[in-house]
């Protein structure tokens, strides 16, 4: 089993793909496996990745969305602590450094973010945190999630307890930081680890508003509800789930 395995979901992402993957190439203690899927690409992303991260798992996951391509690549993964990665940030260079210790005590790890923009510069320096009023706790995440992918880390146990995902989640930071929470907890680490960028083309939300209407936003979180009630009340069906998920983990 390998220690650490970065998972990140691309697509079309040619145009910042490269910095960030050698800002994770650069770590100080550098990820055992970067594992990668791709929702079907039609730009340079594939040979880029190739070019710069040859040792990468490159996965193929055509047109399945956001929650699906993430899946893919988690499914995939064998480390023992996993950190998510979107294409278009930059991590700093002591992000698995920092976070490695911290997730020998927590479960699951959110850590602070600066926020750059397509030229990498500063837009702010406010805490990431503060502006997204990011803390734990099931209840605030399910009403409003503060949990952002791309700085998520957790160890293998919350991986196993998480998938399969289920088929209606909205996104799949929100899915996994709840799961963290019964796990645990989550630990907010107030380091500002990554370079997190907004532009034109963000898959994540970031500050955005929801883009359902109220009911269809209390449907979600009636599901996401009882979708983790399952996964924590019910302890057959938590086993019977993770020894599938660990039979979906292991490559062929």
């Amino acid at each position: 089993m390998a220690e650490t395995s970065v998972c990140m979901a691309v697509y079309n992402g040619e145009k910042f793909i490269e910095k960030q993957l050698r800002s994770i190439l650069a770590q100080k203690i550098k990820p055992d496996e970067i594992i990668i899927s791709d929702d079907g690409s039609e730009d340079g992303t594939e040979e880029i990745i190739k070019k710069t991260a040859p040792g990468a798992v490159f996965l193929r996951n055509p047109s399945k969305g956001t929650v699906s391509n993430f899946e893919n690549a988690l499914k995939h993964a064998s480390g023992k602590y996993i950190f998510l990665a979107d294409q278009d940030d930059e991590w700093r260079e002591d992000k698995t450094e920092i976070l490695l210790p911290l997730l020998r005590r927590y479960p699951s790890v959110n850590h602070d973010a600066q926020i750059i923009d397509e030229r990498s510069r500063l837009i702010t320096d406010e805490s990431f945190f503060r502006l997204r009023g990011s803390r734990g706790g099931i209840i605030k995440n399910l009403i409003k999630s503060t949990y952002l992918g791309c700085c998520m880390a957790f160890r293998r146990e919350v991986l196993l307890k998480s998938l399969p995902f289920p088929q209606k989640i909205e996104m799949h930071d929100r899915w996994l930081g709840l799961i963290g929470e019964i796990c645990g907890g989550v630990y907010f680490c107030p380091e500002k680890l990554i370079g997190y960028r907004r532009h034109g083309g963000n898959a994540s939300g970031g500050f955005d508003k929801s883009r359902y209407g109220r009911i269809k936003q209390l449907s979600i979180r009636a599901y996401m509800a009882s979708e983790l009630l399952k996964r924590w009340a019910f302890p057959q069906k938590i086993q019977r789930l993770t020894h599938e998920a660990g039979q979906a983990c292991k490559r062929p």
